[in-house]
């Protein structure tokens, strides 16, 4: 119990900083973007439709082009659901070979991608992709970090099932 309060407040403390400096202190008055990512995710029976909800706002809030969920489950990276248009991201291959993440460190670049995890299990990436006309913002690693860790148990669900289809056919 203290470590799941402990772990709210640190989600919460980095949501609410993280929008302060992209200018979204709340979704509504009053509601803190990290609550809104939770409520999304849980709210939705379906895992594809929670995941791609989390993103949608995920890339509302950070102005992305483009935002893709990257699966490693039994093969080649894939991109599982998409969120926007325009050239693909190119980083998720690399954050899924070495684990890290990688264009969060507050540069210039136009991507950034973070490690999908639940506990010690790699389940692939999530990738941003930045048009030529917006910066990426300073705290999108943050973000990108918070949302990824939001949609984990469903991208292991998402697997699961999938895993499950190809068993019976």
């Amino acid at each position: 119990v203290l470590f799941r309060s402990l772990m709210r407040h640190v989600v919460e403390r980095i949501a609410t900083e993280a929008a302060r400096d992209l200018g979204t202190t709340a979704v509504r008055e009053g509601e803190p973007l990290a609550i809104d990512l939770i409520q999304r995710v849980h709210g939705e029976p379906d895992d594809r439709r929670a995941a791609a909800s989390v993103l949608e706002r995920v890339a509302a809030v950070l102005e992305t082009s483009r935002l893709d969920l990257i699966s490693v489950d039994a093969g080649p990276p894939t991109v599982v659901i998409s969120v926007g248009g325009g050239l693909p991201t190119t980083f998720g291959d690399r954050v899924i070979e070495s684990g890290i993440a990688i264009g969060t460190d507050g540069g210039d670049g136009r991507e950034a991608a973070v490690p999908v995890r639940l506990g010690a299990q790699a389940l692939g990436a999530l990738a941003a992709r930045w048009p030529l006309d917006r910066a990426r913002p300073a705290r999108a690693g943050e973000l990108l970090a918070l949302a990824a860790a939001v949609i984990a148990p469903r991208v292991e669900a998402l697997q699961w099932r999938s895993r499950q289809q190809a068993q019976a056919a």
